[in-house]
């Protein structure tokens, strides 16, 4: 898979930093690395977080990664893109790098369910995912590699669901008449982000759902984080999920009732 290029970039621009260094002593801005007010610390001085500030985020934003933060990440430019979250932030002299633990794509494995979720428009009419991939569904991995947080792009949301029904995921009907003749033709819209109610085992090249993986210990057991972290990471979609779910109906809802405002004042005028 291309997401060792991810690895190796990041290598290959710590190699170039050290010869910069070393060619250029009297440059006052070699080896300052990331700045001391761009990293949070617990009350023991430990590493909890970086803040990133690039093209694709505002400084305003103030976004930190932590552990269990879901991100997009590219090696350089015009490279491609991965997804995946972050198991642990290590700090460098000239740097902060992350444990990575990737999700894979549909386009990563040989055989797949025929009941993957497509990218369909979203109500606003935009496209969903921004990869401008296929599928919104994405396959948890024991695919993990130590990289540079500078080579992430931004955050992403993604949707770990404990089975494999979408319905947690799906807006209803209440949403609005768009959320209702959506779910009347049969694809009801789901929130907005990545859903992921799969793992991909990478070393056997098996696909089985995430509720299996508990009696999986056995064949899993080189990879202990693995159990407590996919329940985490559970834990919190469904505590995102019920917030983001309300969030997502009262706005569908409001420009539901704007629409109609604006076709009445339309019908108004033209009796008028």
């Amino acid at each position: 898979m291309g997401k060792a290029r991810v690895k190796r970039k990041a290598a290959e621009e710590e190699e170039e930093m050290a010869d910069d260094s070393e060619e250029s002593d009297d440059d006052d801005s070699a080896g300052e690395g990331i700045d001391e007010n761009d990293l949070e610390r617990d009350s023991t001085g430990k590493l909890t977080g970086v803040r990133i500030s690039n093209s694709y985020v505002e400084a305003k934003k103030n976004y930190f990664l932590r552990r269990f933060s879901m991100v997009l990440v590219q090696a350089g430019e015009n490279e491609h893109k991965f997804l995946g979250f972050i198991r642990e932030l290590v700090e460098k002299p000239d740097d902060v790098e992350a444990l990575i633990c990737w999700f894979y794509r549909a386009s990563d494995v040989k055989e797949v369910p025929p009941d993957l979720v497509i990218c369909r428009a979203r109500m606003e009419g935009k496209h969903g995912g921004g990869d401008k991939g296929r599928f919104k569904e994405l396959f948890f991995s024991n695919h993990c590699d130590m990289i540079s947080v500078q080579s992430v792009m931004h955050p992403i949301k993604v949707w770990l669901l404990p089975s494999e029904s979408l319905d947690p995921v799906t807006v209803p009907p209440e949403a609005g008449p768009l959320a209702a003749a959506a779910a009347a033709a049969g694809h009801a819209p789901l929130l907005p982000g990545f859903v992921c109610r799969r793992m991909y085992d990478t070393q056997n090249r098996e696909l089985f759902p995430l509720s299996e993986i508990p009696s999986r210990r056995k064949k899993l057991g080189e990879w202990p984080w693995l159990f407590d972290d996919v329940a985490e990471l559970l834990r919190r979609s469904e505590v995102e999920r019920q917030e983001c779910m309300r969030e997502w109906v009262r706005k569908c809802q409001m420009r539901a009732a704007r629409a109609g405002a604006e076709a009445g004042k339309g019908e108004a005028g033209a009796k008028g």
